[in-house]
């Protein structure tokens, strides 16, 4: 697992045996156990970020019984959703700030001419971003009136008090 920060963004990227058993969209207990303690940074200082679910596979797809991917593109976009339905469904995260997306094995890391690069190039890259102010919530922020500040309520009571 590696954390980098890109432009605006931080990059938290899982190699695929973490999360999945070969061939499989099922998350495996530990991938579970992963994505639960990386909530703890979703919900805290990135509460208000976008979590953009990337999965990436390579071009030999495992021939596994009952695997329920047929190709590359398949697989990795069954693998990203599998991956937003835990963080919604099981840790909570605002289904408004989940995306998921299949890279197939059309975005490696590395040229996929062995089986160890094979092996760095299917992973599953979790994007968190913040999000977009958009021209809804500037309308909303400018149609709410402002709070009355507590000390001009607080003084009139108190010279209420002193006339009397």
């Amino acid at each position: 697992m590696t954390l980098d920060l890109e432009d605006d963004a931080l990059r938290m990227e899982v190699s695929e045996r973490l999360l999945f058993a070969p061939a499989s969209t099922q998350l495996t207990p530990e991938g579970a156990r992963l994505l639960k303690q990386s909530v703890g940074v979703f919900q805290g200082a990135l509460a208000d970020h976008r979590v953009a679910v990337e999965a990436h596979t390579d071009e030999v797809l495992p021939t596994a019984p009952g695997a329920p991917a047929t190709t590359a593109w398949e697989l990795s976009a069954a693998r990203a959703v599998s991956v937003v339905r835990h963080l919604g469904e099981r840790e909570k995260l605002a289904p408004a700030r989940l995306s998921a997306t299949g890279h197939a094995a059309y975005r490696p890391r590395v040229p996929a001419d062995s089986p160890p690069n094979r092996a760095l190039n299917r992973r599953v890259t979790l994007r968190l971003s913040p999000t977009p102010v958009t021209p809804e919530s500037v309308a909303v922020a400018r149609t709410e009136p402002p709070q009355r500040p507590v000390k001009r309520v607080a003084k009139a009571k108190a010279k209420k008090m002193a006339r009397r």
